[in-house]
């Protein structure tokens, strides 16, 4: 685009730029160019479709690369260095887990000499390894777990925990108490004394997902997840 524009930035040099036919249509028709910054459902249709308002906290991590060397907006309407200087600012306000800027016109870079896809695989991967890690500890779930033909309940408190487990079974006693890694590993084994609540530390054990396969005097399995934090 041309610097004809110069540096008073108004809508009829919008107009100009994108010309009117174009500007009504993204508008849906528009009577007269004017409509654009006083016609109330006009408003309230750029509101409705902002992404900054809808950024939240618990958006997926960003990645942009604004390159534009556009040293006013009538240089490059659509992106501006300053339009990747609104995204990165409106993300970091919005407290987006990760937000990786980089917008040389204006000295912003954030990327730790990241490139966009080094940054894609890498989150990528992680999904991966979430899900991967997910259907490991449900198949490892259900390979210890049995049917309990009694309906019998087991109630298993704090979870997540830090310091003890409290476990009672309704209906049965405890008979044996084992704890498995992630990975299947047996990491304990308590016996219960033939009681139908006992209390098992756990303060030894490192940050994680387990399992607790408790096992009733008649010898049924009865498995669930612990995260110890």
């Amino acid at each position: 685009m041309t610097t004809a524009q110069g540096t008073n930035y108004t809508l009829d040099s919008m107009v100009n730029l994108l010309g009117y036919q174009r500007a009504s249509n993204f508008y849906g028709g528009l009577d007269s160019i004017r409509q654009i910054l006083h016609d109330p459902s006009l408003i309230q249709y750029r509101e409705d479709v902002d992404m900054l308002f809808h950024m939240s906290s618990d958006d997926p991590p960003i990645y942009f690369a604004n390159k534009s060397q556009a040293t006013h907006p009538s240089q490059d309407l659509f992106h501006h260095s300053l339009h990747g200087r609104e995204i990165n600012d409106a993300a970091l306000a919005a407290n987006i887990p990760e937000v990786k800027a980089f917008i040389p016109a204006l000295s912003i870079n954030t990327t730790n000499g990241e490139s966009e896809r080094q940054f894609v695989i890498r989150h990528l991967n992680t999904c991966s390894q979430n899900q991967e890690n997910s259907q490991t500890s449900d198949n490892i779930l259900n390979a210890l777990t049995l049917q309990n033909p009694l309906g019998l309940a087991v109630d298993i408190y704090p979870n997540p925990a830090r310091e003890f487990i409290n476990i009672n079974l309704s209906g049965n006693s405890i008979r044996d108490i084992e704890l498995y890694s992630i990975s299947g590993q047996l990491m304990s084994k308590q016996s219960g004394e033939l009681s139908n609540k006992l209390t098992m530390p756990i303060h030894m054990f490192s940050p994680g997902i387990y399992f607790l396969t408790i096992t009733d005097q008649m010898g049924t399995k009865h498995s669930h997840k612990l995260v110890i934090e």
